[in-house]
């Protein structure tokens, strides 16, 4: 029917568009920091690229995002961090480096802010846990 068919494009625009209802400055800003995180001037270059006044992309960022772009950017970097961190045998040195941060130490920081564990405790839990295991059912 007519209607099954308008619901179905409405259900492929919204799960196929990237961020909807959002300011375009913010996501430029986004994207730009989710492509150059490891650039020591990546938050300098995202509000270039954002094409707005810094105020501007602050106010913005707080109102879609609830967050500055500055703390959005550590957040994103301690994120990649952290995947890096147990899904890799990287060292905390070279996640670092990957990620953006100024040092291992920096990097630790950040995760024990956001997670409240060191990155050692943290790739330990991670790689401890195996799959669970369950029966086949007849």
């Amino acid at each position: 029917t007519l209607g099954l068919a308008l619901f179905a494009e409405f259900v492929h625009m919204v799960h196929h568009a990237a961020e909807p209802f959002r300011d375009a400055c913010v996501i430029r800003a986004k994207h730009y920091m989710e492509d150059h995180l490891r650039d020591p001037d990546c938050l300098v270059q995202a509000m270039a690229a954002a094409g707005c006044s810094k105020s501007a992309l602050t106010y913005k960022f707080a109102n879609e995002l609830g967050t500055s772009p500055s703390r959005y950017l550590w957040r994103l970097r301690t994120e990649k961090g952290l995947e890096l961190l147990t899904d890799t045998g990287l060292s905390v040195a070279e996640i670092a480096d990957r990620c953006g941060f100024q040092s291992p130490f920096h990097f630790s920081r950040c995760v024990r802010l956001m997670q409240g564990l060191p990155p050692r405790e943290i790739r330990r839990s991670a790689w401890a846990k195996e799959p669970a295991y369950e029966p086949a059912r007849a």
